[in-house]
């Protein structure tokens, strides 16, 4: 997948073709809190937050430090630049089930 890059040498773009999270561009095409600005937020913000995918995940990130429990967190929105604000965005957070191993989706 090819990506734009803005003056910064950031990629932006949609995450729609992107087959893998190693193929997300740097800032990913989304709406605001609002549902209707439209702007990107960088990846590193999502991955920071990201819902552990195993069983495996959640023993992994216990054993680092994480809890089991990680609240929704608002981060900036970006235009293509990178830099100037257009809004805010809500990345979901995660809790890990009551034997926590199963993650679910608060």
């Amino acid at each position: 997948m090819t990506y734009s890059r803005n003056a910064r040498g950031e990629t932006y773009g949609s995450s729609a073709f992107a087959k893998s999270p190693t193929e997300l561009p740097d800032l990913i095409a989304s709406f605001g809190e609002d549902h209707k600005t439209r702007g990107f937020v960088r990846k590193t913000d999502l991955e920071s937050r990201a819902v552990p995918r195993s069983p495996e995940e959640v023993e992994a990130r216990a054993a680092s430090g994480q809890t089991g429990r990680v609240g929704d967190k608002e981060v900036p929105l970006y235009a293509q630049d990178g830099v100037t604000v257009v809004g805010s965005f809500i990345v979901k957070g995660w809790s890990a089930g009551p034997d926590a191993t199963t993650p679910r989706r608060r």
